[in-house]
């Protein structure tokens, strides 16, 4: 089984060029889909493409 890669938090606040505070406040609010693996966030590539498209409609 090939596991699909997942962004971190830190990840994810390079790519949006917001703050890990930021990207972990739209997590928890549900405005981006993610999932923790322990304590950390991860977000799969297509969640993270939905999330962007969203912006433009």
């Amino acid at each position: 089984m090939t596991e699909e890669k997942s962004y971190t938090v830190k990840e994810l606040s390079d790519i949006l060029n917001v703050s890990d505070k930021t990207v972990r406040k739209l997590l928890n609010d549900g405005d981006l889909k993610g999932f923790k693996v322990g304590k950390n966030w991860r977000v799969k590539p297509s969640e993270l493409e939905k999330y962007q498209n969203q912006d433009q409609n």
